[in-house]
Order: structure tokens, then sequence, then C-alpha cells
């Protein structure tokens, strides 16, 4: 039963992946955009996934408490899961997954960092790519080569941006920033 629990969790994981392309895929997205606290958001995603962090501790730095954007909460949230997510999967064991949150310069900038394999530099551009896996990241950790692409497209989908940035010794890093938006009337 336990099996098949799991698995079953796996293919609805699996299926909201592919809506969830499909739906950024669409020309005509509609975001369901609120005002989203950003601190908060980061909490409740640790909080709500803290079994998917397999050990490893949340190290989690905020420049601004008060820093918030106007986005899809949802859409928001996966990409940074995925992000927390790729951390906890291709990180040294017990190592610390670092979160920091900076607000300047009309931009929000969340980065996720993690000790661990390097990602390599032909491969920084292609791993945001739909079902794209990089040589080796099978034997590491199973996947779907979603994540990063869903993560990219939420980031476009809120006129901002994703990537990456990876070193030998000092580990890898993954940026999502986003433009700091006051609520509009529609």
């Amino acid at each position: 039963m336990t099996l098949i629990d799991e698995e079953s969790d796996k293919l609805t994981n699996l299926s909201t992946r592919l809506l969830q392309t499909a739906k950024l895929d669409a020309s005509d997205t509609k975001l369901h955009k609120e005002t989203v606290a950003i601190p908060q958001l980061i909490e409740q995603i640790l909080s709500a996934n803290s079994a998917q962090l397999g050990g490893h501790p949340a190290e989690v730095v905020i420049a601004n408490q008060g820093c918030t954007t106007y986005a899809d909460r949802e859409l928001l949230s996966t990409a940074i899961m995925q992000f927390i997510d790729n951390a906890a999967k291709y990180s040294t064991p017990g190592s610390p997954i670092a979160i920091a949150v900076d607000d300047r310069d009309g931009e929000i900038l969340i980065s996720v960092h993690n000790e661990g394999s390097e990602v390599r530099q032909e491969d920084r551009e292609r791993i945001f790519e739909r079902f794209y896996r990089s040589a080796g990241s099978n034997r590491r950790a199973h996947g779907t080569g979603l994540g990063l692409s869903i993560a990219k497209k939420a980031a476009e989908a809120h006129q901002g941006r994703a990537w990456v940035h990876s070193e030998k010794e000092k580990g890898t890093t993954f940026f999502l920033s986003l433009p700091r938006v006051e609520r509009r009337v529609q």
C-alpha cells in the first residue's frame, strides 16, 4: 500500500508539472496575481515541504522583511520550490541549503545555493530546457527534466528571469529575479 501511495504521488506530481508546462506555453496565459510577501512565501514553502529537504538544514537570509511583489502565488511558489528541491537532490549530504532574498533597484532577487556537484558550463542554459537532463544527473537523482523549465517559464511569465551560477569548489546557485511591482488596477 505504501509503494502504491508513493507511486501515485509521483504520478500526480508529474501530471501537475505537465499541466503547468502546458499552461505556461499557452500564449494567453492568465496569471492569478495577488500581493505576495516573499519572506512569508518562503517560510510557507519550507514548512510545507520540509520532508523534501532530505535532512539538509535551510539557512534563510532576507534583506528586507517587507519585500512584496504582485504575482501568481502558486506559480511563484512552484519555481522557488523547484530550486530548493534541486538543491536538496544534488548537494552534498547534510550540507545546508542557503536561500536569500534581496530587494533593490526595483528588482527582487531570490537565490538558492547548495554545496555539491558543479553544473557544467555547457549545461547551464540547457538545464532550463524541457526534458533536458545533464550527463550524470540520472545517477544522482530521479527527475523528469521539467522542473527547471517550469521555473524559468514562471519567471518569464512575471517579466523576470532565471539562471544558474556554478563553481566546482563553491557550489551551485539558482537565481530568480522578479520586477518589484505594485498592484495595478485592471
